[in-house]
């Protein structure tokens, strides 16, 4: 098995998520979770009417994510490599994984010409300083080039 190991979000923090989603203003954002493991973030986002997007390397993982999503026209789970994936459509990214990881999603995401909203749970990059602070979440706003 490839991948970090299967750390689901707590509840409360997935409704803290949510909220601080909601805050934005922007209901018609894609948000994208990068490991979105069993999708219950990219469920709980699509609840609120969200367009929502999931990507998962652990098959298994993303037929549970799959069944507990199919009442959401607006959501969907892919089968991926994180790294592989292109998020020039993504508008705000969640990512659940270690700092030496986010300090490389943060390089590619800088490196796109697209503007992101990135939220991380419980890291926080070296040399930029965060939006807002909503422990345990980190957000950044990366304009791109």
């Amino acid at each position: 098995m490839v991948g970090a190991p299967f750390l689901p979000t707590r509840r409360r923090q997935i409704n803290q998520l949510v909220g601080l989603i909601e805050s934005t203003g922007n209901k018609t954002a894609l948000f994208t979770d990068l490991g979105c493991g069993n999708g219950a973030v990219v469920q709980a986002v699509a609840k609120k009417g969200i367009p929502a997007r999931g990507y998962e390397i652990n098959p298994l993982l993303v037929l549970v994510a799959k069944a507990k999503l199919l009442r959401y026209k607006h959501a969907s789970v892919y089968w991926a490599n994180m790294w592989n994936v292109d998020l020039r459509e993504a508008d705000v990214i969640y990512f659940f994984g270690t700092q030496r990881f986010l300090e490389k999603l943060y390089q590619k995401l800088d490196s796109g010409e697209e503007g992101h909203v990135l939220i991380s749970y419980g890291f926080r990059l070296n040399e930029q300083e965060p939006s807002s602070i909503e422990e345990p979440f980190f957000v950044y706003n990366i304009s791109g080039r």
